[in-house]
């Protein structure tokens, strides 16, 4: 797999999170890098969960979320480059056991 940008992450999550503001009625301008998903309520313990899965589906790695800072594991732009740099980790690693 070719490696990944903090930014495709961001546009997935956005997108990801804009579905889920219209279903739930919830009027949202703009997700920038410091949206706090939890903090504005849009999603709670379990739509964490949701959204670690479906970030896991979309890039095709299992993520070990224990090594990003509990605080930082709901806002936009640290979990997006979060991802993004876990996943070209993955990658990297497996292109070297080859």
């Amino acid at each position: 797999m070719a490696s990944i940008s903090q930014v495709e992450v961001k546009d997935f999550l956005v997108d990801y999170l804009l579905k889920i503001a219209q279903e739930k009625s919830i009027e949202i301008k703009t997700i920038d890098d410091d949206f706090d998903m939890f903090a504005v309520g849009l999603i709670d313990s379990l739509g964490m969960l949701e959204v670690i899965t479906a970030l896991e589906d979309k890039f095709s790695v299992e993520l070990d979320m224990a090594s990003l800072d509990a605080e930082l594991l709901t806002v936009v732009g640290p979990l997006s480059s979060y991802v993004a740099s876990y996943v070209n980790k993955q990658n990297q690693e497996a292109k070297n056991t080859y």
